[in-house]
């Protein structure tokens, strides 16, 4: 199954239309993840935070929640006034 990821920020897609609640309804998270992995690789900043919230998000759904906590890190300090991951962060320190 091929995966396209469609920036609203830039309208720019790759190859990674489908939105994360599609990848949930067909528990393709590792597809997921190679999408949004295939599309920070594209390095279009103008994409980079919504394609790193949603490696977070696909890391979550296939349980490794270290690996989400550790890039969780890393995008709170690129985009620290995003209050939505912020949260998710506080979700992530139970885990």
């Amino acid at each position: 199954m091929k995966y396209t990821y469609s920036c609203s920020e830039c309208a720019m897609d790759v190859d990674v239309d489908v939105p994360m609640a599609e990848y949930d309804a067909e528990k393709d998270y590792e597809g997921a993840l190679a999408a949004f992995e295939n599309g920070l690789a594209a390095e279009n900043p103008s994409c980079r935070q919504s394609l790193m919230y949603n490696q977070i998000i696909t890391y979550e759904f296939l349980n490794d929640y270290a690996k989400a906590a550790e890039l969780m890190g890393v995008y709170l300090e690129l985009y620290p006034g995003d209050e939505t991951a912020v949260r998710e962060n506080i979700f992530l320190s139970t885990r």
